[in-house]
């Protein structure tokens, strides 16, 4: 599996990181988790076309998670090469109803105009298989203090190999049941102080230590915790290999 960081940041504009977008292909899968202001451009910087993407999915709804979402869906019609084979969405409880009243918004003609058809799941603590990759989401504590209640959390499995990818996330045992014994868990690291809804390098690291996780790979930074030592607060809760995020960087897992 590789994964390539597309947005290691936040919402607050900068001149170095995008909002939160990941792109992990796995096998011939290519999947798309979050995307945040910056994904399409991220994506060519990264030699990738959003045509190949097999599946969008999600982790909350957020709008540095999902902001280039109807960006996406408009490129895949309007684009000089437009897609015709099915465009699979998947998210948290509530994402369908949120998916519709997106397109209400930006395009209330989609299923009769974009051309491809669009498959869309909600999930919890469920998993799907997809060909020899299978797909594992674990509800995650109800984010009430950053404005929406449902998240979740991706573990996906290749190969016996496993990526975990948490999205916005608190101090949460059930990251330690998603991540248990991962190949690599990318977490977020946003808070320079302890917060509701958010990590802190060394709460990540501890998280990361509590799940046997192999490898840590810290991101989603806001401009506070760029101030202080990411890795030294990280290494103070977990000893095995970390990375701090950086877009455009390519992990192989």
């Amino acid at each position: 599996m590789k994964l390539t960081i597309l947005g290691s940041g936040t919402l607050v504009p900068s001149a170095k990181r995008s909002a939160s977008a990941y792109l992990l292909e796995a096998g011939d899968k290519a999947f798309l988790l979050d995307s945040g202001e910056g994904t399409k451009r991220r994506m060519a910087e990264a030699g990738r076309d959003p045509l190949t993407l097999d599946y969008l999915m999600y982790t909350h709804t957020h709008v540095d998670h999902v902001a280039e979402l109807p960006a996406l869906l408009w490129y895949l019609h309007w684009g000089e090469n437009k897609r015709t084979r099915e465009l699979q969405v998947v998210g948290p409880k509530g994402f369908k109803k949120f998916f519709k009243k997106m397109l209400q918004a930006y395009w209330p003609q989609f299923y009769e105009k974009a051309g491809y058809p669009v498959a869309m799941t909600e999930m919890k603590n469920s998993h799907i298989e997809i060909g020899n990759v299978m797909v594992k989401t674990r509800a995650l504590e109800e984010q009430t203090s950053t404005l929406v209640k449902n998240s979740i959390g991706y573990r996906v499995e290749y190969e016996g190999l496993s990526f975990v990818y948490t999205g916005d996330v608190g101090f949460s045992e059930a990251v330690v049941k998603l991540a248990k014994k991962a190949d690599l868990l990318l977490i977020d690291s946003a808070a320079a102080q302890p917060m509701p809804g958010h990590c802190t390098p060394s709460q990540a690291g501890e998280l990361a230590s509590k799940a046997r996780v192999k490898k840590l790979a810290l991101t989603h930074f806001y401009p506070a915790v760029e101030r202080i030592d990411i890795l030294g607060e990280a290494r103070k809760t977990f000893q095995g290999e970390i990375i701090i995020a950086q877009d455009l960087m390519e992990i192989t897992i």
